[in-house]
């Protein structure tokens, strides 16, 4: 009995002991100031009747810009996200995929350091930036609108081509290019 006694003490005693040394906070924000009359409210109950009060900000008014109209082209609507310095991005298993449109398209791979978990850029290729060539010259007026075939269905389509990119490994002397293609949904 004394040796069972000590072997299970013996395991417990491997265990870590608690640590609460590490604090979390959580800030709410001010309730008076948070919950103002210029919020819409809306009351909300559980499944176990409990009441929360949601509030949604009242949308501000602002200047639209009417896409689609029958003189947009579809330069003058890629246009708009170029403006804002919009980019897109895709993530993959590996790579993310960057897509400054009206800048550049980039490849990278992260990672974080397994020290202090800060993100380390491990490798990047720029697959092309924007120049004065990289738009079609395609008059949409004559109706030479190109389409091209996805999910089965022809969808018109703009394409971008980002050339200058970082030298490709695989065909020296050659830089990277892609062709972004813009589809009407």
């Amino acid at each position: 009995m004394i040796f069972f006694f000590s072997v299970l003490l013996g395991t417990f005693a491997a265990f870590d002991s608690f640590d609460d040394s590490i604090h979390f906070d959580v800030v709410w924000g001010d309730p008076i100031n948070d919950f103002s009359s210029d919020k819409a409210q809306i009351k909300m109950r559980t499944a176990n009747n409990e009441e929360y009060i949601c509030q949604l900000p009242k949308p501000v008014e602002r200047e639209v810009t009417v896409v689609g109209s029958t003189t947009s082209s579809a330069r003058d609507i890629i246009g708009l996200l170029e403006r804002e310095k919009a980019c897109s991005y895709r993530v993959d298993s590996y790579w993310i995929y960057e897509v400054c449109h009206g800048n550049y398209v980039k490849q990278f791979h992260e990672e974080r350091d397994p020290k202090d978990r800060k993100i380390l850029l491990k490798q990047q290729y720029f697959l092309g930036n924007i120049t004065a060539q990289s738009y079609p010259e395609i008059s949409e007026v004559e109706g030479n609108i190109p389409t091209l075939n996805h999910a089965g269905a022809l969808r018109p389509y703009y394409s971008v081509k980002y050339t200058e990119g970082t030298p490709c490994d695989l065909l020296p002397g050659t830089k990277r290019e892609t062709t972004v293609f813009y589809l009407c949904m």
